[in-house]
């Protein structure tokens, strides 16, 4: 089956850099490489990159979609009515860091604590 929003996690997929032996390296360790090997990783890496923009697109569109139904006046979460809690307030800076989100360099940003759905 299908799912229709992509599953919660405030965590990124990571690029995985290798050195000469196959050891999983940071980013780190491109400054050490020769000019034409650190040119070519680092043109693996911007592909992988912009490939992963669609993922990231979808993730942020679908935690946007998901909180939509908060925005209603009469909206309840855990009993209590959003427009007159504080939690109105945490999703709509939530929405706006969704919005402000640089799917290419950014961390995902995070939910409000309370909000687990």
């Amino acid at each position: 089956m299908e799912q229709l929003f992509p599953s919660y996690s405030s965590e990124k997929r990571g690029y995985l850099f290798y050195d000469d032996v196959g050891n999983v390296v940071g980013v780190d360790f491109i400054a050490s490489l020769r000019d034409s090997e650190k040119t070519r990783r680092e043109g693996l890496y911007l592909s992988w990159l912009e490939a992963e923009v669609p993922n990231e697109r979808a993730w942020r569109n679908a935690e946007l979609t998901k909180t939509d139904w908060m925005l209603a006046e009469d909206a309840t979460y855990a009993g209590r009515t959003l427009a007159s809690d504080t939690r109105l307030n945490d999703i709509k800076d939530y929405r706006n860091k969704l919005r402000a989100y640089n799917l290419r360099s950014d961390v995902r940003p995070v939910r409000p604590e309370w909000f687990t759905s």
